[in-house]
């Protein structure tokens, strides 16, 4: 089931800002909620009862951002959608508590939030986005690969950072990229899964 995990190269692409997602307060908002046509969304795809990868994932955002000096919700938001169209609010919302406690609680503002959706809203995006993940039903675990996706605030891909812990630089270099509506013309795929 490796062989069904890649990334597919969508640098550009509009992203399909109508589609539907429960935020953690089980609340219906569309993509198009997160994006003001300005500020960019660092946006990752994982399932928050992932065992390793995506943990990994989401705090290697985190030490990234730590380390440059752009201001959480002022110079970019945070999204995260599950793939996994079994998990609910109640996991979500658990996940963005234990970050928001952890790394986000002098923020002043609402910065990351975590989706859950449909199979096929999840299907539409991952497709969209050029994520190939696949699920194990023995291991019970999905196969998915570790990318962020640097999004403009017009919903277009402007960048991917690959592998568990980008570095702040190249975090850094995309937002800026990215709140120019900049596409990055360089794809050097890096493919880490689990």
């Amino acid at each position: 089931y490796l062989d069904a995990v890649d990334i597919k190269n969508k640098l550009g692409t509009q992203i399909p800002l109508e589609l539907m997602f429960k935020d953690e307060t089980n609340t219906s908002v569309s993509l198009e909620d997160y994006f003001d046509g300005n500020k960019p969304v660092i946006l990752t795809l994982a399932y928050y009862r992932c065992p390793m990868l995506c943990t990994l994932v989401l705090n290697g955002i985190v030490n990234g951002l730590s380390k440059i000096n752009q201001v959480p919700y002022e110079d970019y938001k945070l999204l995260t959608i599950s793939i996994d169209p079994e998990e609910d609010s109640n996991l979500a919302l658990t996940k963005k508590k234990n970050y928001r406690d952890e790394y986000f609680s002098m923020a002043n503002k609402d910065t990351w939030t975590f989706l859950t959706g449909n199979k096929k809203d999840i299907d539409i995006i991952a497709e969209a986005l050029g994520f190939v993940f696949s699920y194990d039903s023995d291991k019970k675990q999905y196969a998915l690969p570790a990318v962020v996706y640097i999004i403009t605030g017009e919903g277009l891909i402007s960048s991917y950072l690959f592998g568990i812990e980008p570095s702040s630089r190249d975090i850094g270099y995309a937002l800026s990229e990215a709140r120019t509506n900049n596409i990055t013309l360089s794809f050097e795929k890096l493919l880490l899964y689990c």
